[in-house]
């Protein structure tokens, strides 16, 4: 077993509690990068540019996968595969969503989309992304443009699951879209593409078996990748399902268990 990429999670994987990088995590994974040729993947929900900041924190570069899996960039920010919204389906979530008193970000490229500056979803991502969203008029976004992914915050949870109720009543069921609910925000992509689909595309673009891929994760949309990936890790504070779908368990977010499995998986150390 010879590990050529590493897909890694960010949020409650890569970084702490409070979103650091730890100095082993960073250490190791330029070691893998510069010694090994590793090449060192974030899969994120997130969108380009908010990833891009966490490499540029690590002090390397990479192929990215953004949206859950629904976009590939390869490590000069080059499109490699997109899986956008359709209209269809977009302008139901967009409806419902209205319906529903739900504040929504579309995600276009580089850019989160909302129609207005306020509320609790824009004040949550503005932190989150350090930069500015676009405003935009939603049905003219729809004729004009597509979305990579909607999502939508709530300091209810039982609000998500009122518009999921609604989106289902609208037609959009799993066929259609993928949801990824997490503590207080819900996303929304394209039916059929996951962080597990982009481990695949990135298998084919790269030329390399997923024996050779290592995934580590730590949450529910982790799940697939986990179970794709030949080398399949979860840090311990992940959550029940996704250390049953992870082969190996490596220490906690806030204790470097990414340095570790890279230290064990790529250096062959810590047996």
């Amino acid at each position: 077993m010879a590990v050529r990429i590493i897909c890694c999670d960010i949020d409650g994987t890569l970084v702490t509690d409070d979103k650091r990088i730890t100095e082993e995590n960073r250490l190791w994974i330029k070691k893998a990068v510069e010694e090994k040729g590793v090449k060192f993947v974030l899969v994120s929900g997130r969108l380009l540019p908010a990833i891009r900041m966490v490499y540029e924190e690590l002090g390397i570069s990479g192929p990215v996968s953004g949206f859950n899996g629904c976009a590939l960039y390869d490590e000069n920010d080059q499109v490699v595969l997109e899986h956008r919204m359709s209209e269809e389906n977009l302008r139901t979530i967009i409806n419902v969503g209205r319906k529903c008193s739900m504040d929504l970000i579309l995600f276009d490229g580089s850019s989160w989309c909302m129609d207005k500056r306020e509320g609790f979803t824009y004040t949550q991502k503005r932190e989150l992304y350090r930069r500015e969203c676009e405003i935009v008029d939603f049905d003219e976004f729809c004729g004009t443009r597509q979305a990579n992914k909607v999502v939508t915050m709530a300091e209810n949870r039982k609000d998500l699951y009122r518009f999921i109720d609604a989106l289902y009543e609208a037609g959009l069921n799993e066929d259609r879209v993928s949801f990824y609910l997490s503590t207080n925000f819900l996303e929304i992509m394209e039916g059929g593409f996951s962080k597990g689909t982009s481990v695949k595309d990135l298998s084919e673009y790269y030329h390399v078996p997923l024996s050779d891929i290592m995934a580590i994760g730590d949450d529910y949309n982790d799940i697939d990748m986990l179970e794709i990936a030949g080398v399949s890790v979860a840090v311990a504070n992940a959550v029940p399902e996704a250390l049953a779908a992870a082969k190996y368990t490596t220490a906690s977010n806030n204790d470097s268990g990414v340095a570790k499995a890279i230290a064990k998986f790529v250096f062959g150390l810590y047996n």
